[in-house]
């Protein structure tokens, strides 16, 4: 059985390349607000971009929901979301 010397592992990551990756999240996030016509898209979107959007109706949780869908976000992934990244 060989060992291998600890300059092996170091050699072998001097091989691999950085990637940086961007990962599709969606979620949804819930606001109210008040509207003259609830079925008048056009004027709920204008209202949305005049609200602040940190007023969300309740917490979101964003890093808990990253958590809780890693797996589907990752899987997600093709060639378009990763990029070499020069040093």
């Amino acid at each position: 059985m060989t060992k291998h010397a600890p300059d092996d592992e170091s050699d072998d990551r001097n091989c691999k390349t950085k990637v940086r990756v961007r990962i599709p999240v969606k979620f949804e996030v819930d606001y109210i607000i008040e509207v003259n016509n609830s079925d008048d898209v056009d004027e709920i979107q204008e209202k949305l971009l005049n609200t602040d959007a940190s007023r969300w109706e309740s917490d979101p949780q964003f890093y808990e929901r990253l958590g809780d869908d890693w797996y589907y976000f990752v899987r997600k992934i093709t060639k378009e979301h990763s990029e070499k990244v020069v040093s």
